[in-house]
């Protein structure tokens, strides 16, 4: 996972190093001013996204006024006057300093190299995502949807999570479930002709393939009617 790109999510990062930055200094080797630094960034780096929002909103504010007093109808009364307010900067410790995003990146790729990292210590400082869990071979379902199309052609959409090809097995009336393909790709056709040209219900089921071997659980049965 590289730096963020977006003021959002650098803002968000900063947060966590606010708070956790110092619990890790020590595994790190990190300075007392360095932790202080960091700390710094994230309360100014928040403290101007929160001003400029609220700059935005005074100047809406005095574009509105503006507007009512040029070209309002003279006969109204008049708005209140507008009140531009900037926040003062909090109390820091090092104190403010030009660069915050480059520094911070820096530090950020300091600490995602480090010889001394941990998953646990990545992963509290918001450098490591997590992997989502796997899921066993076993628990493995696809979901099917099927569109039926002209000229009996039915178009079967799948998810192939992580998976390369997947059976699809068809049925009609009480005959037993046929397979009709094992694409590797989405969507796949089934061009089967309805029996005497006529619309018919059909059901479909797909499980996904390894080596081609089945593995998993079947999806749930999709039905359908096709129209020749």
């Amino acid at each position: 996972m590289a730096f963020p790109n977006t003021q959002a999510e650098i803002n968000a990062l900063l947060q966590i190093w606010l708070v956790k930055i110092q619990n890790w200094a020590t595994l790190y080797g990190l300075s007392n001013e360095t932790v202080k630094q960091a700390q710094d960034d994230a309360i100014v780096y928040k403290h101007i996204l929160d001003v400029t929002l609220q700059f935005e909103s005074d100047r809406s504010e005095l574009s509105s006024y503006r507007v009512n007093m040029f070209t309002g109808t003279p006969t109204s009364a008049a708005a209140a006057y507008p009140e531009v307010t900037l926040t003062p900067l909090p109390a820091l410790v090092i104190g403010a300093k030009p660069g915050i995003q480059i520094r911070n990146k820096e530090l950020y790729n300091f600490l995602k190299a480090h010889p001394s990292r941990t998953n646990e210590s990545l992963s509290d400082l918001g450098i490591l995502v997590a992997s989502p869990p796997k899921v066993a071979l076993a628990d493995l379902r696809p979901s099917l949807k099927v569109s039926a199309k002209i000229n009996d052609c039915m178009e079967i959409a799948f998810g192939k999570q992580g998976q390369n090809a997947m059976r699809v097995q068809m049925r009609r009336g009480a005959v037993d479930w046929l397979s009709v393909g094992d694409p590797t790709s989405t969507p796949f056709i089934d061009n089967t002709a309805s029996t005497d040209g006529k619309p018919e219900k059909r059901e479909y089921r797909g499980v996904f393939l390894q080596k081609n071997e089945t593995v998993g659980q079947f999806s749930d049965i999709a039905s359908v009617v096709t129209t020749p």
